[in-house]
């Protein structure tokens, strides 16, 4: 029977298949005081280079976010999540930034606390 469409390629979606992705915001952390630390000017370029256009600067300086790409399951989703964490790890790593998961940057009395 002959088909009214392209022929997929393996490995992509079948056509009007639906697609999953996700954004994760990050706080940079200072990895001696445990403070929000506005590095994201050093940390971008670092995770630029890791993960191309994935790595994304917020409004925020304390603040970096991830973004996926569509994905065809939630398998595929959690793979590409755990290597774009993992890569911007090692990104904020060299400039004395931990990364914690977050969601917008907590409010001043948070950050006074302590």
């Amino acid at each position: 029977m002959p088909h009214n469409h392209p022929a997929h390629r393996v490995g992509e979606p079948e056509p009007g298949a639906l697609l999953v992705g996700a954004e994760e915001e990050f706080l940079l952390i200072d990895a001696t005081t445990g403070r929000p630390a506005p590095r994201i000017a050093a940390v971008l370029p670092d995770a630029l280079e890791l993960a191309g256009s994935q790595a994304q600067e917020e409004l925020h300086q304390a603040q970096i976010e991830l973004a996926t790409s569509p994905c065809a399951d939630l398998a595929d989703l959690r793979a590409e999540l755990l290597g774009l964490r993992s890569k911007l790890v090692l990104a904020a790593a060299p400039h004395e930034a931990v990364v914690v998961a977050s969601g917008p940057t907590p409010p001043r009395w948070v950050q006074q606390a302590g």
